[in-house]
């Protein structure tokens, strides 16, 4: 992200990526190889859980929205993130089950990077903001190995 008034004084494109270990996207949404026979073999049965997936992709975007939310001096860049996951977690037929935020992680959330001191504040956002923008490769691509409807076959 390279908004100078959020990360004035560093070059947030050079910050690390602070991962959320929260949920387990990643390996959710990742097919697996089913049988004995070795991977990548070409014919080979994959297993997929979708409803898994679209359960931890929910998390997720429900994590990052209470984030981004929570940061205290609002953004219009902010906003913007925030309303594309709003309208995300609307729109998109989700699996049957329901959230699984609890209070707890959204307590926890919501003080993430809310220290008090400024620079710290914006550090952390960048921080969040590049682990946010890693899971969202990770989410369309799953995403689109849903939609693709491979894991039907």
């Amino acid at each position: 992200m390279n908004n100078k008034e959020l990360f004035f004084g560093f070059n947030c494109s050079e910050t690390a990526a602070r991962a959320s270990n929260r949920t387990a996207t990643v390996s959710a949404c990742a097919p697996t190889v089913s049988g004995t026979a070795c991977s990548g073999l070409v014919g080979q049965k994959m297993a997929f859980n979708e409803n898994d997936c679209l359960v931890s992709i929910r998390a997720d975007m429900e994590y990052y929205k209470t984030v981004l939310q929570a940061y205290p001096p609002k953004h219009p860049a902010l906003d913007e993130m925030v309303m594309a996951t709003s309208n995300m977690l609307k729109n998109c037929h989700w699996s049957t089950s329901e959230s699984t935020e609890s209070s707890e992680s959204t307590e926890a959330s919501e003080k993430r990077c809310a220290s008090g001191n400024p620079f710290d504040d914006r550090l952390c956002l960048c921080e969040v903001v590049q682990d946010f923008q890693l899971r969202a490769v990770t989410i369309n691509r799953a995403l689109g190995y849903i939609a693709s409807g491979e894991h039907r076959d």
